[in-house]
């Protein structure tokens, strides 16, 4: 297994153990029309709005719908696609799209990525800023979940060397007729790194340990929704229990 891993791996993990495997060794898997959408989206900010650019990757999202998938698919990207571009035209040019950061950390001997939607430097000197930008594809966002942001600012912070100010902004793919107003602002402070790396390597040592036997299932609620469904013994004997579970209180 390759010693590299992003947020979404560690909570693949943090999930289902045995999901994360999967996810590590089989790789990427079909996107839901819903994900197919967002990842239009954002291949269409990646290239500044510039649609005839992004169209190969657009296509590609697209083509792996079914007929009737697609069709909705384009319909939504048809109305949404020219106003999410009009959006990032007006965004700073100089800005660093969906690039992949990674820091190797000698400690774990793992590689952590982080691929921001938009990153910039703002201002010089002892006063220059890093903002990290995350576009969602949502209209309401629980700030419970800045923990990808939080991971973001660890490993660019680490890759790029800087130690000064970092603005964590979360942004929304607006749909018609919404503002483009920022879902979250906040700030990371250096002070969690050295924690929250501990956390993250206490993380990577129990998936050490895994790969020296087996990954386990931890089935839960997302069993349903789960690639592994068909597969997974663990899963289905809990998707079983779950169904036929009767309700606490009966009513007569």
């Amino acid at each position: 297994m390759d010693r590299s891993i992003s947020y979404s791996d560690l909570r693949a993990f943090l999930k289902c153990p045995k999901l994360f495997h999967d996810r590590m060794t089989r790789g990427w898997q079909p996107p839901t029309p819903n994900e197919a959408v967002s990842n239009a989206l954002h291949a269409i900010a990646q290239h500044r709005g510039d649609m005839v650019a992004a169209k190969r990757q657009v296509d590609q999202q697209l083509k792996m719908l079914s007929e009737a998938d697609r069709a909705a698919a384009e319909a939504e990207l048809a109305e949404r696609a020219p106003k999410i571009a009009a959006m990032v035209r007006l965004e700073d040019p100089n800005a660093i799209r969906e690039k992949v950061f990674r820091w190797l950390d000698q400690e774990s001997g793992w590689t952590l990525c982080a691929k921001p939607d938009r990153v910039r430097f703002i201002g010089e000197g002892r006063h220059r800023l890093l903002e990290i930008t995350d576009y969602k594809d949502a209209v309401k966002y629980n700030k419970k979940r800045r923990g990808q942001l939080y991971f973001f600012a660890l490993v660019l912070s680490r890759a790029l060397e800087h130690n000064g100010k970092i603005k964590l902004v979360v942004n929304p793919f607006a749909r018609q007729g919404e503002e483009s107003q920022p879902l979250d602002v906040f700030h990371y402070s250096h002070w969690l790194s050295d924690p929250e790396l501990r956390k993250i390597r206490g993380q990577l040592a129990r998936i050490e340990e895994y790969m020296a036997g087996q990954f386990p299932a931890t089935p839960d609620w997302f069993c349903s929704g789960c690639p592994l469904a068909d597969t997974c013994q663990e899963g289905r004997d809990h998707q079983e229990r779950a169904n036929g579970r009767q309700p606490l209180l009966q009513i007569a």
